[in-house]
């Protein structure tokens, strides 16, 4: 019996650490879109977009950087680079 509880208290111990192991990496990161126009003079300015991330640092930063894109139209080049601030 008292081993078994042993055992029950060991395994309880583990899969705690576990999930505490597990959901503390999982934070919140601010992802920063600067965007440039090209192709034509006299663009705008366009502030950086800001959104919330919450996940682990490598996943939020591929999230972010994956947010990047360049696109084109009616001559004007649109290049929004994104990286985590």
């Amino acid at each position: 019996m008292q081993k078994h509880l042993l055992s029950f208290g060991l395994s309880a111990i583990l899969l705690s650490g576990a999930v505490f192991g597990m959901t503390s990496c999982v934070r919140s990161y601010r992802c920063e879109c600067k965007i440039a126009y090209e192709g034509k003079p006299g663009l705008p300015t366009s502030p950086p977009r800001e959104y919330e991330i919450k996940d682990t640092n490598k996943n939020a930063k591929s999230l972010c950087q994956g947010a990047s894109k360049t696109y084109t139209d009616m001559g004007i080049v649109t290049i929004e680079t994104c990286d985590l601030k």
